[in-house]
């Protein structure tokens, strides 16, 4: 389970189950607040858009620095935090006790 998080805010989206590997129930802390089931592939893809790029040329020297063999997206997020140098959104895990100010980069 996981939380986006825009600077230290409550949260945009909470993530009920990253296990099923079909649909994720979503809750919108803005907007309608409704639950959505969103396909496991669109919450990869975001997760994947917040880490480094899987085609990137020196991909082994990060994959070493994570401490993985080959790459994970939801272990890479897990460590990063999909923190970004553009924008404010970071991911925390259930769990986490931290703020915006120990996973800034700026």
């Amino acid at each position: 389970m996981y939380r986006v998080t825009w600077g230290d805010q409550i949260g945009v989206a909470h993530v009920e189950n990253l296990h099923n590997k079909r649909y994720i129930k979503m809750h919108y802390l803005f907007g309608d607040g409704y639950k959505y089931d969103v396909p496991f592939q669109n919450v990869m893809q975001l997760l994947e858009s917040r880490t480094i790029p899987r085609t990137r040329d020196d991909l082994w020297y990060y994959l070493k620095a994570y401490g993985l063999r080959e790459y994970n997206t939801l272990e890479m997020v897990k460590k990063d935090h999909g923190v970004s140098y553009s924008d404010f959104y970071w991911i925390r895990f259930m769990g986490e006790e931290l703020t915006f100010n120990d996973v800034r980069v700026r």
